[in-house]
């Protein structure tokens, strides 16, 4: 999804600008994880991988609500 600079400035400062920075940080962590999991030879990842669009779609509904503002 694309979304407008304007809205996602005006979502993140907003009050659900600390559970898009939870979000960043989380989806963050866990695409290191993939990264190391990788690395290793594991195919163990689609957990990982399901929950980082989780995530995704969270963050995107919430900017979502910004956008036209």
């Amino acid at each position: 999804m694309s979304q407008s600079k304007r809205a996602v400035w005006l979502a993140a400062s907003s009050d659900k600008g600390d559970r898009l920075l939870q979000i960043a940080l989380e989806h963050t962590r866990l695409a290191r994880r993939i990264s190391e999991i990788r690395k290793m030879g594991l195919r163990a990842a689609s957990a990982l991988y399901d929950r980082i669009d989780e995530l995704r779609r969270e963050r995107d509904e919430i900017i979502a609500q910004f956008e036209g503002r």
